[in-house]
């Protein structure tokens, strides 16, 4: 049994499963539709061959299955979405935006950003919620706003909760040997005419 995807796969009928009832016992590959619609989605961008009749057989099939409006293409301009990177087309800042929210939670984020060369996309601080220490008083949490624990990003009394320090401050942001893995030590050792990735000596 494997996991791919945050979904299991099974390799082989597994008879001495401690959970029976909880557990997929068929011996055929699972996949995720929507998995499948992006990455057709995905590969026809790149290929150049992506058109409104593709957007309505993959994105707006999971869009509509969410109630979310559809993705015209005519209406996708430079000035779409004002927050996308300007290196990026904005149909593809669309598609990939579509993975990231249709795919959340499912372990795809991270390969997706190697697979891209974004890599730094991860030295963004991440934001909990917005708070303040008034509010904790109000919700009877503490008697006073002087006994607020939580820090706020940027200080004071109020504002996102900081659950992570800057990444890039603390020194464990992306570096970009991260881009290639190590090679196992297993195989080095068993082939001398390998040469471990940059980064990783």
């Amino acid at each position: 049994m494997a996991t791919e995807g945050g979904y299991w796969i099974y390799k082989h009928m597994n008879t001495h499963d401690p959970y029976p009832l909880t557990a997929n016992s068929s011996d055929a590959p699972l996949f995720r539709m929507g998995e499948v619609m992006l990455n057709y989605a995905e590969a026809t961008w790149e290929l150049g061959a992506f058109d409104q009749d593709v957007a309505d057989k993959t994105i707006n099939k999971l869009r509509e299955r969410a109630g979310v409006a559809p993705m015209l293409l005519p209406d996708i301009t430079a000035s779409f979405d004002p927050k996308r990177e300007s290196s990026i087309d904005p149909v593809l800042w669309e598609i990939r935006r579509e993975r990231r929210v249709e795919m959340m939670a499912d372990g795809f984020r991270f390969n997706d950003l190697r697979r891209w060369k974004k890599g730094e996309y991860v030295n963004k601080q991440k934001l909990g919620r917005w708070y303040s220490a008034e509010q904790l008083v109000e919700d009877g949490v503490i008697s006073n706003e002087s006994q607020c624990k939580l820090k706020f990003i940027g200080g004071g009394n109020e504002g996102y909760i900081e659950f992570f320090g800057d990444p890039v401050k603390e020194g464990y942001g992306w570096k970009d040997y991260y881009y290639l893995y190590p090679l196992p030590l297993n195989d080095l050792a068993l082939n001398p005419q390998l040469k471990q990735n940059p980064g990783w000596e």
